[in-house]
């Protein structure tokens, strides 16, 4: 074939794969357009729910530990003492929350990630009433028929609407220091059942798109109102169009996954013709037992040697001693102790700090340096270290013992003239003064706090020659490389 033929068969190639990368590539738009043209009618279609536990079956217990809900702190700016019932003006207004901790003696605690405060803004209509309730009013609700929620455990943070009118409440929760509403949350809706004539009710709980709550329980007597689930919108409806029993039923829901945020309707008595009728919503935090936890590791001169003899060092050298004590529990811990063998308190430093660390949250860590010199013969030399259980407001939790841990690290000191070697029985060398001929790697630990709520990291970093020999490696490799390409060339 001459030259021109093959340039011209070369240009009928290229010609080929442009046409066929244009169809691929038309097709693969004409199928998005379509996509999105033809949403899938089904996955958006509600579908009814019925609960993991009827109305005439016992309720089951929320946790083993408790729930706990959350006190109302400011409204528009404006602190609120905390009493029974908080008025919610009508129309616009935003509100801060926090959850509260659980009583000192239940041996709970608040889960880390659900510390901080998160905010409430309500929208409601000016011919409504809304007020958020505590415990202090006397239970979850006012009337004697109404029905706590799933396991009979009251709430403090539950929100009730007057009729007529519709109530929105958009809470926002990445402020917490887990960013969101942690799992397992319950959330519960009362009263969408309670009216007359053909009046309808309804709550709606809208969050993240797909399935977040699960339909746990009725609790109470009567006709429940209809749940449906829209998976595609994120929502969950509760319904009731009158007549129904004229008693309470309270439903109640589980997320099952974080939440950032939820947005709550409320609709009572629409078109209003029936006097007096409420609706009621709530949340209630589960809470975790208090496991209190502590880890310590010791290091000198950058190792961590758990067993007889350990390096070998001149007796009378200083040697610096590296401890992280690290909180690996799930309760705050107070007036944390750490005690050195070999190193004074007033040697102690922790965090460049005293010897006693004032607060360390779950996950974090400290570190504590000090020097000791070393002693003629073999020793075993420990640190320890303990602290308080408390609640995140620093208050001492009643009933729970106190974490204790501990590492321990050994050494030999040589004198003059005695035999050398790292502990291996080896002789020594040269001059006789029974150090270790090889010279200690140098270490570096960097020690992370919590951040956030992030739990500190510890690393720890030999320099060596470990990076030279990875160094001649990759300097082989290229010039076997190059060697190659030359030959090929050739």
């Amino acid at each position: 074939m001459g030259r021109q033929a093959q340039r011209r068969h070369r240009t009928v190639r290229r010609r080929t794969r442009g046409r066929r990368r244009s169809a691929v590539g038309a097709a693969l738009l004409v199928g998005a357009v379509a996509a999105i043209a033809v949403p899938d009618v089904a996955a958006a279609a509600p579908v009814p729910l019925t609960p993991a536990v009827g109305i005439d079956d016992p309720p089951p217990v929320l946790t083993a530990e408790g729930v706990v809900g959350a006190r109302l702190l400011a409204q528009d700016g404006a602190a609120v003492p905390d009493r029974p019932t908080s008025a919610m003006p009508s129309g616009h207004s935003v509100s801060e929350f926090a959850f509260r901790e659980p009583a000192a003696d239940s041996r709970a605690v608040l889960p880390s990630a659900a510390t901080g405060r998160f905010t409430m803004t309500t929208d409601g209509a000016p011919d409504g009433w809304s007020a958020v309730h505590t415990p202090a009013s006397g239970g979850v609700f006012d009337g004697g028929e109404e029905q706590p929620p799933t396991g009979t455990v009251h709430s403090d943070l539950w929100v009730s609407a007057a009729n007529p009118g519709t109530w929105t409440w958009t809470l926002d929760f990445s402020s917490l220091r887990g960013g969101a509403l942690p799992t397992g949350t319950v959330l519960f809706v009362h009263d969408v059942d309670i009216c007359g004539s053909a009046d309808r009710e309804s709550v709606r709980f809208a969050g993240p798109t797909g399935r977040w709550l699960r339909y746990e329980a009725d609790t109470g007597a009567g006709g429940p109102g209809a749940v449906t689930e829209d998976t595609a919108a994120g929502r969950y409806d509760v319904t009731a169009t009158c007549p129904a029993w004229h008693t309470g039923v309270t439903q109640t829901f589980r997320t099952t996954t974080p939440v950032d945020h939820l947005t709550v309707t409320a609709t009572g008595a629409e078109p209003g013709t029936t006097p007096n009728s409420g609706l009621f919503w709530g949340m209630q935090l589960p809470v975790d037992g208090a496991r209190p936890a502590l880890d310590v590791t010791t290091r000198t001169e950058g190792r961590d040697v758990d067993a007889a003899p350990g390096p070998r060092v001149p007796e009378g050298q200083r040697l610096r001693r590296e401890t992280v004590v690290r909180n690996t529990g799930n309760t705050v811990l107070t007036d944390v102790r750490v005690t050195d063998e070999h190193v004074d308190r007033q040697g102690l430093a922790c965090a460049g700090g005293a010897a006693t660390v004032p607060v360390l949250e779950p996950g974090a860590s400290v570190a504590c340096t000090g020097t000791v010199r070393a002693a003629a013969g073999t020793t075993a030399s420990g640190v320890s270290a303990t602290g308080t259980p408390a609640r995140t407001d620093r208050t001492p939790l009643v009933g729970v013992l106190a974490p204790t841990a501990s590492d321990r690290t050994w050494w030999t000191g040589t004198t003059t003239g005695s035999g050398g070697g790292d502990g291996d029985g080896g002789s020594g060398a040269g001059t006789g003064q029974g150090t270790d001929p090889r010279p200690l790697p140098a270490t570096r630990i960097e020690t992370g706090g919590a951040v956030a709520g992030q739990p500190g990291r510890d690393r720890v970093s030999t320099a060596g020659t470990a990076a030279g020999a990875m160094g001649l490696a990759a300097v082989l490799v290229a010039v076997t490389i190059a060697t190659s390409a030359v030959r090929r060339r050739g």
